[in-house]
């Protein structure tokens, strides 16, 4: 159980270490490298969207045409 605590804070502070978990953990269930890309990208893609989304919440843009 330590073990598993160990890496989980490893791949808290190395977010690629827990990217290759993921890729290992679905090779092992059998998907595709095809699908495993396709998956790691939207992944990439809704987190960029979703840290776009909060920082324009926190700082919203104030109209340059008023």
């Amino acid at each position: 159980m330590a073990h598993v605590a160990s890496e989980r804070l490893d791949q808290m502070q190395d977010p690629e270490k827990s990217i290759v978990q993921a890729i290992v953990d679905y090779k092992r269930l059998g998907y595709s490298d095809a699908w495993i890309n396709q998956r790691i990208k939207s992944i990439e893609v809704r987190n960029g969207v979703l840290m776009a989304k909060s920082f324009l919440l926190r700082f919203p843009m104030v109209s340059v045409w008023k």
